[in-house]
C-alpha cells in the first residue's frame, strides 16, 4: 500500500509542489511510519447478512526538514453497501474508496507541508 501511495504522489507530484528522490540530500524528507485500511463488515438485519462495509484508513508520517521535525497524521472512515452476493463489486468500491482516501491525504499534505516546511 505504501508503493501505492508514493506512485500516486509521484503521478502527482505538481500537485504537491514536490521532486522525489532517494537522496540523502533531499531538502524534505518524508518517512511513512504507519499506513494502514483496516476493512470490516456489519450485521445490520436479525439474520447477521452483512449489509454495511467500513473502512478505516490511516497514514502517519515523519517530516523532516534541516532541524525540524513534524509528524503528519491523517485519518478518514467511510461505509459503504456490502452485496455478500457481489464480492468484486465491493472490491470495486474498496478500491474506489482507498483512491478518495489516498486523495485526501495528498490534499491535507500539501497543507501541511505549505503551513510548516514553506520558508
Amino acid at each position: 500500500m505504501n508503493n501505492q501511495f508514493v506512485n500516486e504522489i509521484k503521478r502527482k507530484r505538481g500537485f504537491l509542489n514536490l521532486q522525489l528522490t532517494d537522496s540523502e540530500s533531499a531538502e524534505i524528507k518524508i518517512e511513512i511510519i504507519e499506513h494502514k485500511i483496516d476493512k470490516y463488515t456489519g450485521a445490520t438485519d436479525r439474520n447477521f447478512f452483512s449489509a454495511t462495509g467500513n473502512l478505516d484508513y490511516e497514514i502517519l508520517m515523519k517530516i523532516s526538514k534541516k532541524n525540524k521535525n513534524k509528524e503528519f497524521v491523517f485519518s478518514s472512515s467511510e461505509s459503504f453497501p456490502y452485496d455478500t452476493n457481489k464480492i468484486l463489486s465491493n472490491e470495486k468500491k474498496m478500491e474506489a474508496l482507498q483512491n478518495m482516501f489516498f486523495l485526501e491525504a495528498q490534499n491535507q499534505l500539501r497543507i501541511f507541508l505549505n503551513l510548516y516546511f514553506n520558508d
